[in-house]
């Protein structure tokens, strides 16, 4: 709703008609709820500390609340019939080639902030894709964070910049896609996520450096446990933990059982 009406009712002084026509009340409460969400997972929770120090618990979580929301996202749209596969098919090889190429240790050029925020816009926007999943795959997710609880403008300021313009200036793409071809779109959508489960896998051989007193992931192997020691229990337990938490959301957002439900979120 952000175009040319609103412009027009802005002109014409009429601000009680231009809030209503945004719908700013929902979006003051969406976005007040996210912000909340940031301030006490990056100061009162330190998820960058957490995803650092324990990365089989936190992986653990974020891979099973995204497993159960692909798992929803397919129960909802049923299985692909005919040509349809092929849409899930491109999903499934964006999402694996998203894990698999893109680097651990990603750049903090002004070029790729700016990107990071596009896509984490277009995700956040896309029902069932998740920003937090885009970043954690974008090599991202703790940096973001970090830079939110130190409050980094030099790195926010670009990455708030697309993520802006990623909103308003590819909403109505998106609005459009959904409205024509939405089984093509919402398939795709969902071999992304089952794709790059892939990147938060938490059973993974993990390479650090120590710069400035800080550890720095820079590589990672993914691998199979042949043991089931501590970590891997603690690793499967918190798999079904995010899980658990995914179905329960759903269970409050839709309390009918439908499928209604959330999105998957950090």
């Amino acid at each position: 709703s952000f175009d040319t009406e609103l412009l027009r009712l802005l002109r014409a002084g009429r601000l009680v008609d231009a809030m209503r026509h945004v719908d700013l009340v929902f979006l003051v409460t969406l976005f007040a709820g996210a912000a909340a969400g940031i301030a006490f997972f990056s100061r009162v929770v330190p998820v960058e500390l957490m995803v650092r120090e324990l990365p089989e618990i936190m992986f653990g979580l974020f891979f099973g609340v995204i497993a159960a929301a692909t798992a929803t996202m397919l129960r909802r749209h049923g299985l692909p019939h005919g040509f349809d596969w092929l849409w899930l098919a491109l999903g499934v090889a964006a999402g694996v080639s998203l894990a698999l190429l893109t680097p651990v240790d990603t750049p903090n050029e002004i070029w790729f902030l700016f990107l990071c925020g596009l896509i984490v816009a277009v995700a956040a926007m896309m029902p069932g894709l998740s920003a937090a999943l885009m970043l954690l795959v974008l090599g991202k997710y703790a940096t973001t964070i970090e830079a939110v609880a130190r409050v980094d403008f030099e790195y926010l300021a670009p990455f708030i910049a697309g993520a802006i313009l990623g909103a308003v200036a590819l909403s109505r793409v998106l609005s459009a896609l959904l409205a024509h071809h939405a089984q093509p779109l919402m398939l795709a959508a969902t071999g992304i996520m089952g794709g790059s489960l892939l990147a938060v896998w938490p059973f993974q051989h993990r390479e650090f450096i120590e710069i400035g007193g800080t550890r720095h992931l820079v590589a990672t192997r993914a691998y199979l446990p042949e043991t089931f020691d501590t970590g891997v229990l603690i690793g499967l337990a918190a798999m079904i933990a995010g899980a658990a938490a995914y179905r329960l959301l759903q269970r409050i957002a839709a309390p009918d059982g439908g499928t209604a439900g959330p999105r998957p979120a950090a």
